[in-house]
């Protein structure tokens, strides 16, 4: 690649660039377009930056193996669409660190107005914990002048999607650019295009009540119920209109919220492992009811798993648990050690399959595991590979393919998966959103757009739309779950005549996706530990009746 090489090493430096990054940012649509940069940006990543710990449940930070104040190597490359600046990398990119992965996403590039020689640009990034869900989302920005020569990058992390681990991240590390022709720029800009056009129209949560003015905003902020500071973001989908709320951090709002990462945690219970069984279903009838045992060889050894279905896993009904004690089973260190921190498919399912002993018959009582998801994911694997060959992957053939026309971020793409050869997706979480795409996402679930392709009755089950309320029944007889997916029943809520099911997706620390039958979305993300969403749906009720419409019938 021709190319010249820009170093921060020895060159100018801005100390002011730092700390007036909204000021900066606040110039790009004055600007217009900068000269294309296209190449690789690289970071010297061998110093430790600042850190100030807010919160650290597993003393991570005290363990200097882990290097929570190191970033990974950082060589990436990038394309220029007139402001923006695209990494040509998308979704969570292992590494070799111990303990963070990078997640990039398209930042800005400006003209200096007090310099036209001088360009600066921002770009958002996240740290993604490794093996896990937890991201911590920062800001990189550098200037270049016009003979290439880079200032040192300024990192900024100050904010979270993380109930164990919150900190504050800040410091510069020398930086450079080689500049060079990218055969693939074309396709990453008009991709990328296409992507930003697909959005919703995007809205501030304040013109919500200026359009409906019964409405009370504080509901949508959790109502006092989850601490605003532990809210990373929130929105409401109505008439395809995205109300959004801001990305908080800890300094200034997030520049990047339109872009900024979110984890899925147990979103992916319903958005991969529910989705692939229905699909699964759809295209090989009877796959809900074959057994465990029959697909995944290592939980064959105590026949615990012989006459356990996929469904009855999808729906946490196996008979095999502990406690049915709330989440002793989920919460407890023998999980957390020898399956959530273990790495390898090997490990993680002879775990899955063998530490809980067969407590009741299967298909009586329900017991949350992301063990039993985990299972049921390779179990559907292997289904899957028998009828459609070795290279087939529940993630890749059956659930992108799902939502391949609404043009999602590009991250969407890439699921948490084992790091082995097996490359064994989570299934019960793992995979990474953006405001818009779930937006998007619960918006086309709720109106049933991809209702044709997956089973129907395991749909209507799981979206509450069955003539009478089905599933489990975990909490309070007002809370269900089927095939992945959560309902609440705000008949009484709202003073329905009829039960009216709310469906739902549910994500651990206090992420939410409410999907309500009067055609609107609601989602929080956070990491408080709390769930609140009960006074949206009264709102949303405010503006558009969810009671379903009695017919009756007059006698002559």
């Amino acid at each position: 690649m021709p190319s010249t090489r820009a170093t921060g090493r020895g060159s100018f430096y801005l100390p002011g660039l730092f700390l007036s990054l909204g000021a900066l940012l606040s110039t790009v649509c004055q600007a217009g377009a900068a000269p294309a940069l296209n190449g690789l940006l690289r970071l010297e990543t061998g110093s430790a930056l600042q850190i100030e710990v807010l919160r650290d449940d597993y003393q991570f930070a005290e363990n200097p193996a882990y290097r929570v104040n190191y970033l990974p190597p950082f060589a990436f490359l990038y394309v220029q669409s007139e402001n923006s600046l695209i990494p040509v990398r998308r979704g969570s990119i292992p590494g070799n660190h111990p303990s963070w992965e990078y997640m990039l996403e398209p930042g800005q590039i400006w003209q200096d107005e007090s310099n036209p020689g001088l360009r600066s640009a921002s770009l958002p990034f996240t740290l993604r914990e490794y093996n896990a869900d937890c991201m911590h989302n920062g800001i990189l920005s550098f200037s270049i002048d016009g003979e290439n020569s880079v200032s040192e990058a300024q990192i900024s992390i100050t904010s979270e999607t993380c109930m164990y681990f919150k900190f504050n991240i800040r410091g510069s590390l020398p930086a450079s650019f080689e500049t060079g022709e990218l055969p693939q720029a074309a396709t990453i800009i008009e991709q990328f295009k296409d992507q930003q056009r697909a959005r919703l129209i995007r809205k501030p949560i304040a013109a919500l009540a200026s359009k409906y003015k019964s409405v009370e905003l504080s509901a949508f902020t959790g109502a006092g119920n989850v601490p605003e500071d532990d809210i990373s973001t929130f929105g409401f989908v109505i008439d395809d209109v995205h109300y959004r709320g801001k990305c908080q951090t800890r300094g200034p709002n997030y520049r990047f919220c339109d872009d900024i990462n979110l984890p899925s945690y147990s979103l992916a219970k319903t958005l991969m492992a529910g989705l692939a069984a229905m699909r699964l279903e759809k295209l090989y009838p009877g796959s809900s009811n074959a057994f465990i045992g029959d697909y995944v060889p290592q939980c064959r050894k105590h026949g615990n798993w012989s006459d356990v279905t996929f469904s009855q896993a999808l729906n946490m009904l196996t008979g095999n648990y502990g406690s049915v004690d709330g989440r002793s089973d989920e919460g407890s260190v023998a999980t957390d050690q020898q399956f959530f921190f273990k790495s390898t498919h090997a490990d993680k399912v002879a775990y899955s399959c063998n530490a809980w002993p067969r407590s009741a018959p299967p298909g009586s009582q329900w017991v949350y595991h992301t063990t039993d998801t985990y299972i049921l994911g390779s179990a559907m694997n292997a289904l899957l590979r028998e009828k459609q060959g070795a290279d087939a992957d529940i993630y890749t053939n059956l659930v992108l393919p799902l939502w391949k026309d609404l043009n999602l971020s590009p991250a969407i793409a890439v699921i948490r998966r084992t790091y082995d050869e097996d490359r064994q997706p989570f299934a019960g979480f793992g995979i990474s959103l953006t405001p818009d795409n779930i937006a998007r996402l619960a918006t086309a679930l709720n109106r049933g757009s991809f209702a044709d392709q997956l089973d129907r009755h395991m749909f209507n089950s799981a979206m509450g739309r069955l003539p009478e309320p089905q599933g489990s029944f975990p909490a309070d007889d007002k809370y269900y779950y089927s095939n992945g997916f959560w309902a609440y029943n705000a008949q009484t809520l709202l003073g329905c005549k009829v039960p009216v099911m709310v469906p739902f997706m549910s994500g651990y620390g206090g992420i939410n996706v409410v999907m309500m039958p009067n055609d609107t979305v609601y989602y929080i993300f956070s990491d408080s530990g709390k769930f609140a969403f009960t006074d949206v749906i009264v709102q949303s009720h405010k503006i558009r009746s969810m009671c379903p419409t009695i017919k009756t019938t007059r006698n002559t």
